[in-house]
């Protein structure tokens, strides 16, 4: 009897915490001192609660929507105003039309700034927010979209408030890169692993039976389901560890 292999380097990032949490737990329940891996399971715990604090920056979606929801918005406004500017060029009365006509002029210079990159959006709408207020305010003012410069300026500046922030948590956050934190968790369950099939060999089953049996299951359970995985996303061969 020993408990079986495990390719942990091929789990999903939260597959991998939920299997070091069974593993966890099934060691609590058969206690480390029994199972003769106290000291080793005592410098494994920091690992684990590091993994699960890597785990959850990693998946602190939020801020990625946030910053995906202030993007689209930003969009939105600049759009909102090409398409209020370009409806008033056939405005009734001619000196709106001009003054559409006029900025028109600048949105084409600029182009279709909303499917820049990031940052080169960011520095483009800043540009051309900065060339409406202080070349053609009379124009903008005169057309009434003073309004809509005023929000797109705010909703760039808010994108990149945003964005700054989830880089500067990013920064604070390095020394538990998700893919660190694990080879660490990996090498300490590894070491346990084969002590206790060690002390098989040595002393019989006897006293791990229990142990390895549920263990073993969840390790199955874990296998099944990157094999399900597997077939459903068409992976290749090889690791498939997510890293930041």
């Amino acid at each position: 009897m020993r408990i079986n292999d495990l390719a942990l380097s091929r789990q999903r990032n939260a597959e991998h915490f939920q299997y070091q949490t069974e593993f966890k737990t099934q060691v609590e329940n058969s206690t480390a001192l029994a199972l003769g891996i106290e000291s080793q399971y005592n410098n494994y715990l920091p690992k684990y609660n590091e993994e699960s604090e890597a785990l959850v920056y990693v998946s602190k979606s939020s801020h990625t929507d946030l910053l995906f929801i202030a993007d689209n918005y930003r969009d939105s406004i600049f759009r909102g105003l090409c398409d209020t500017v370009k409806a008033a060029c056939y405005h009734f009365i001619p000196a709106k039309a001009e003054a559409a006509k006029k900025l028109m002029i600048i949105f084409d210079t600029y182009g279709n700034i909303s499917v820049e990159a990031y940052d080169e959006e960011t520095a483009k709408l800043t540009s051309l927010v900065n060339d409406l207020l202080v070349n053609h305010s009379s124009e903008i003012n005169l057309l009434g979209v003073t309004e809509w410069v005023d929000e797109l300026k705010a909703s760039n500046i808010r994108f990149e408030d945003i964005k700054s922030n989830r880089y500067s948590e990013e920064s604070a956050k390095t020394i538990l890169r998700m893919k660190q934190v694990r080879k660490e968790t990996d090498q300490m369950y590894q070491d346990m692993i084969n002590r206790i099939n060690a002390q098989i060999l040595l002393n019989g089953e006897t006293n791990y039976k229990d142990f390895v049996i549920a263990l073993n299951q969840r390790i199955e359970n874990a296998k099944n389901v990157m094999v399900k995985r597997k077939g459903k996303n068409g992976e290749k061969e090889g690791g498939t560890e997510e890293t930041i």
